[in-house]
């Protein structure tokens, strides 16, 4: 018979699923027609092949299946290896960008957020990231969590000392601390409580906590992936803070309206917020400093107005302390007072002590705003429910500001 015409169907499958082409195995037999002996040995030799090959397939299946195994395991034990460092030496995050708001101090920033609903920041992201991508469907949410570190808590720079020390001073920074919470403060005074009682730092929202972490929720205004920035409102945070994370808040999984909490969070939320009021050199000072030519920008707000009510907003909540609450002004020492200078038509600096039981001062955007409380009647320490802005002027720390810049 000649090959390939006159084969049997299951000889000529088994020729095509070998290597061995058909004038291979003609010039084999020298051109001849093969006998029926020649042609099962052809195939014989052919059935070897395909075993061969298979236990070469099945030897080859075995050692990629031993290699991932090999690496499964010592990729785990890399892992765990990392894990028990990370444990004994602690994480690091790069901040995904920095938040700018008009909170320049720790003082005037609220204790929780959306209680200034009209405070606007803007959250600064890292340029190398591709947020056209990352932040792709975040516009569809109205309200997002800011998860930063409270980078201006004064611990912040005493466990940065304290784990020095333990390191032995300029010691390798990979050495382990024994102690890496030395001297926390675990008992603090709720803010709006008068100082009555004292609670454990996690039982509260305290910045001064074992890990200076901060969790805020804030809304979402707009996302600009153009300019790399978040557009927020309500957000607690003060000017300068690393963002590690944003993630979006979803109201069918992040509200529980039925939780429990302590009594005195109940009596802190429903203070009575206070009226706010400017005096007339207050005004007179608003005026001139947001006119049409001045070199100042309410930006992020969208107008001088906004800007306005926002900072009624803040000091209508009472930020001062249990123990400012307590003290009259004219009991203050004068390096401890804000310094009011004096201005036409308007009593000099002195006389403040004897208007307000309280002055104080917060930097808000591009300014400096003393705010005070009049005294009430036979009263030494102010006790009226009214907060007036005494005088505003710009903030000199806008001199400084370099990359600060909101533009």
């Amino acid at each position: 018979m000649k090959l390939g015409t006159t084969m049997q169907p299951r000889s000529r499958w088994l020729l095509r699923r070998t290597s061995c082409p058909a004038r291979e195995l003609s010039s084999q037999v020298g051109g001849r027609k093969m006998d029926d002996a020649e042609e099962l040995s052809t195939l014989s030799t052919l059935r070897q092949q395909i075993d061969e090959l298979k236990r070469a397939l099945e030897r080859e299946k075995q050692s990629r299946e031993e290699e991932r195994r090999g690496r499964t395991r010592a990729e785990g034990l890399l892992r765990q290896n990392a894990e028990r460092l990370l444990a004994r030496q602690g994480y690091t995050f790069p901040p995904i960008g920095i938040l700018h708001s008009p909170f320049r101090q720790r003082r005037g920033t609220p204790r929780q957020g959306l209680l200034a609903p009209s405070v606007r920041s803007v959250l600064k992201l890292e340029p190398t990231v591709n947020w056209d991508a990352a932040m792709d469907g975040m516009q569809n949410f109205s309200h997002v969590w800011l998860v930063y570190i409270f980078h201006l808590n004064t611990n912040v720079a005493n466990f940065a000392a304290t784990r020095q020390a333990q390191r032995g001073g300029e010691g390798d920074s990979c050495v382990p601390v024994s102690e890496p919470f030395a001297g926390l403060r675990t008992k603090i005074t709720p803010p709006r409580c008068d100082g009555a009682f004292k609670v454990g730092v996690m039982a509260c929202r305290s910045p001064h906590r074992p890990n200076p972490i901060g969790l805020s929720i804030a809304k979402l205004v707009r996302v600009d992936v153009g300019r790399k920035e978040l557009i927020l409102e309500g957000a607690d945070v003060v000017h300068g803070s690393p963002v590690i994370d944003v993630k979006p808040y979803v109201s069918l999984f992040d509200s529980l309206p039925h939780a429990s909490h302590p009594s005195w969070v109940q009596e802190s939320y429903a203070a009575p917020m206070r009226q706010v009021e400017m005096t007339p050199r207050a005004l007179r000072e608003w005026d001139t400093l947001t006119d049409d030519s001045s070199d100042l920008s309410p930006h992020p707000f969208d107008s001088w107005e906004d800007v306005r009510s926002s900072l009624a907003e803040v000091l209508s909540m009472d930020i001062r302390s249990p123990h400012q609450r307590s003290v009259d002004a004219s009991t203050v020492h004068p390096s401890r007072r804000p310094q009011i200078s004096a201005a036409s038509g308007q009593p000099e600096a002195t006389d403040y002590d004897e208007v307000y039981g309280y002055l104080g001062e917060v930097v808000y955007l591009h300014f400096r705003v003393v705010y005070g409380i009049r005294k009430g009647a036979g009263a030494g320490v102010g006790d009226t429910n009214v907060t007036e802005v005494v005088t505003i002027e710009r903030w000199r720390g806008e001199e400084q500001r370099g990359e600060d810049d909101w533009s």
